[in-house]
């Protein structure tokens, strides 16, 4: 499958009552699905600006930077797609 920049329209996601839409995190080599998270409108709004894994905590109720604090970033080199 050729990989390339695929995209889309924040407008055009339903996100839940709480202004949430689940994030599945997917290594395009291996297929593997190492985490599966949440996301508002801001936190993907960062990805998309940034190239780098935002969420929102629900636990914390706060946007969240993967890797932010342990260094372990998640990089998102090819801009956000929807599986």
């Amino acid at each position: 499958m050729k990989q390339g920049n695929l995209q889309f329209r924040i407008d055009d996601l339903r996100f839940d009552e709480r202004g949430l839409i689940t994030a599945v995190i997917q290594n395009n080599t291996t297929r593997d699905v190492p985490m599966v998270a949440w996301m508002n409108e801001e936190a993907l709004k960062l990805t998309q600006e940034t190239g780098q894994a935002h969420f929102w905590s629900h636990s914390r109720q706060e946007l969240w930077h993967k890797g932010g604090t342990s260094g372990n970033v998640q990089h998102d080199p090819q801009h956000s797609r929807r599986l």
